[in-house]
């Protein structure tokens, strides 16, 4: 059997309950009684875009992402 719940809400209040003993007794019980129960995070909306850039940001900071305009030339020069 495959599935997921997907649980809504302001992140501030998600955290809280995922460390509500409650909610951690039933991830415990659904872990025992199926295989692979995990509880993940999903960020959407303007959070996961300012993330992104977080990301390409920090890539760019230490060499791992080529600077925008530098993209193009290494594609180029890949083709040759």
């Amino acid at each position: 059997m495959v599935g997921f719940f997907l649980l809504e809400g302001k992140r501030s209040r998600l955290d809280v309950l995922r460390r509500e003993e409650d909610f951690i007794r039933h991830v415990l019980e659904a872990g025992a009684a199926t295989a692979n129960v995990r509880v993940q995070t999903l960020i959407a909306g303007s959070e996961a875009g300012r993330l992104v850039n977080l990301y390409r940001e920090v890539g760019q900071d230490l060499g791992l992402i080529p600077p925008p305009g530098e993209a193009k030339q290494v594609d180029d020069r890949a083709r040759g």
